[in-house]
């Protein structure tokens, strides 16, 4: 074995992983988080003694999931990619399920996988050996958007340029390269040049269809009732005000799936998420970046188990988005084909002034008239919505235990003079009754949905979200789901570590409610006993002392809130506390 080639002692020497380290912060990254490993540590070690300008800070987390759903919180919240080193195969394994929500949520990360030695005379016995993959990608291929394992530092460095453009590049995810140990170690004997990043910039975005784009704004200026359906829209917040101004020009009452903020919830149009009325009346509807338009068109029946379409079959469907553009074939992250009438491949945030235009054109006294009209009634809707939304809230503020209404208009209550944002909204239930409960009018305000669903993410994200801003004087909530932390709550250690300026809220129901939901309807179903439905589901004998457990981290933390009283006064609390020592805090709440 060639020991010098993997120890080397040269202090002044410049390494491969050297070369590397430069090319992230040439494209301005400033952060990598990491698990450490052997396969890593050649990079490992370029970041933490990168003594250039500008130099990387290094987030150390105790699991692979952890690292990656930082960084997806992280690209959420600034728009700007991360870095993840992971260690070869195990760390691979581990990163995973967050890669998945990702990729499901299609945020940009530059996943940087270690691989072992692949020349087996630069292999350590046995480690090496099960820790090294010829087919590394294979684990994630069916959630990534392109992979590499190049040959040599020259096709590394080509590697990692492509990858930057291609993740940053519409429709955005998660891209992988995996660098062979010995390549990051070895010692370079030339000058490697690192090239201009001006040609290397993210693909410009493919305008619509002239033609189509005026074939749709006949059919909504024609249209009686005509609506928007948005979901992902939001993820270029830039976007927003174009969609504000299409809605107010047509008078379009706008569904939001909350995938991101994609119209303020205090717009006398936004109608939320409770949008069956006007599916099963409108005569043409526009989508927008919805990923998954069957499923967005009904909704899951739970007590009859069957999926009820809402959306009337004489409407016209037209469709903007660039999902089609990244699609996976192991992976499906949208449910049965929906029909389409005007599908345009186009970036949302491109086509949407130039449909505004277009539109303004095509409107006479008329349509005005007709736009006035549907305008007067629109407004009262709203207005009822929020009515009933708010009046269901404070009639349940005194059951015990606290329901999830009282719990959300409790806690906005308690925050709504902060310059705060929510990182993370539980689960879809929740992130619901903020949406409806929650002044929501800023772009970047609330972050969305995991994507995938998968458990792990909610205090990784936050505390990703919370890193972008950890220099500012705005605070990072987490409305965090009991079961979801049990996954990684060692990443209460990177919070405290970094400390980083985070809430967290635990949203305590001692259960995988959800199991129990599915639990109790197969009981019920199968003329069974429901009792035997906590079995299996229940996170109880014992139950999880959450305070207690953040102080094992070194978080600040407050006494088990069981009734909706305690909650503002605590939420003050805590919101002093990260205040005055800009460090995270945790608040335990049982709910229903």
């Amino acid at each position: 074995m060639n020991k010098q080639s993997l120890f080397p002692k040269e202090s002044k020497k410049i390494y491969g992983s050297d070369v590397m380290v430069n090319i992230l912060k040439q494209h301005g990254i400033k952060y990598v988080a990491c698990n450490p490993g052997a396969t890593i540590r050649g990079l490992h070690d370029s970041v933490v003694n990168d003594a250039g300008d500008n130099p990387l800070t290094l987030v150390l987390c105790c699991h692979e999931e952890i690292s990656v759903a930082i960084a997806h919180g992280y690209a959420k919240a600034t728009g700007q990619c991360m870095a993840v080193f992971i260690h070869t195969n195990v760390g691979l394994q581990h990163a995973s399920m967050a890669v998945f929500n990702a990729w499901c949520d299609r945020v940009p990360i530059l996943l940087i996988g270690g691989v072992g030695p692949l020349d087996i005379t630069k292999r350590r016995p046995w480690i090496d050996w099960i820790h090294t993959s010829n087919d590394q990608a294979s684990v994630l291929r069916g959630y990534i958007k392109w992979e590499d394992q190049p040959v040599g530092l020259y096709g590394t460095r080509d590697a990692l340029y492509r990858a930057f453009r291609i993740a940053n590049t519409e429709p955005k995810a998660p891209v992988y390269v995996g660098i062979d140990a010995s390549i990051q170690e070895e010692i370079t004997e030339e000058f490697i040049q690192l090239e201009d990043i001006k040609w290397l910039v993210p693909i410009v975005q493919p305008q619509a269809d002239n033609e189509a784009l005026n074939q749709l704004a006949e059919l909504l200026v024609s249209a009686e009732s005509p609506v928007v359906l948005v979901d992902y829209m939001g993820k270029n917040p830039d976007s927003v005000a174009h969609l504000v101004a299409l809605a107010e020009l047509l008078a379009l009452p706008v569904i939001d799936k909350g995938g991101r903020y994609n119209f303020p919830n205090t717009h006398q149009l936004y109608m939320g998420s409770e949008g069956k009325e006007f599916l099963s009346t409108t005569d043409c509807i526009l989508t927008l970046d919805v990923q998954d338009l069957y499923g967005a068109f009904g909704y899951f029946d739970k007590e009859k188990n069957i999926y009820v379409n809402c959306l009337n079959d004489k409407a016209m469907i037209a469709h903007i988005s660039l999902s089609d553009y990244l699609i996976s074939s192991s992976v499906a992250d949208y449910q049965k084909l929906a029909p389409i009438d005007l599908p345009i491949a186009a970036n949302t945030l491109k086509a949407i002034p130039e449909l505004v235009k277009l539109c303004k054109s095509k409107i006479n006294s008329t349509i005005s008239a007709k736009i006035e009209k549907r305008l007067g009634l629109l407004q009262a809707k709203h207005l009822e919505l929020r009515k009933n939304w708010l009046l269901k809230a404070n009639n349940e503020l005194s059951k015990n235990p606290i329901s999830i209404p009282a719990m959300v208009l409790t806690i906005w209550e308690s925050i709504e003079n902060e310059k705060w944002i929510l990182a993370n909204g539980g689960n879809t239930l929740i992130l619901d009754w903020i949406r409806k409960l929650w002044k929501l009018d800023k772009p970047g305000c609330y972050l969305g949905f995991s994507g995938g669903a998968g458990l792990g993410y909610g205090l990784g994200a936050s505390i990703g979200a919370a890193l972008a801003y950890k220099n500012t004087d705005t605070i990072c909530i987490n409305l965090q789901c009991d079961g979801d932390f049990l996954f990684t709550p060692s990443a209460l250690w990177t919070a405290a570590h970094y400390e980083v300026p985070l809430l967290i809220i635990m949203m305590n129901n001692r259960s995988y409610n959800n199991t129990k939901e599915h639990a109790e309807h197969i009981a019920e179903y199968r003329n069974r006993p429901r009792n035997n439905a906590t079995v299996g589901s229940d996170l109880t004998q014992p139950n999880v002392d959450y305070p207690k457990l953040a102080e094992s981290f070194g978080i600040k933390s407050y006494e088990t809130i069981q009734s909706i009283e305690k909650i503002k006064v605590t939420i003050k609390l805590a919101l002093a506390y990260i205040k005055k020592y800009k460090k995270p805090a945790l608040i335990d709440l049982i709910i229903e």
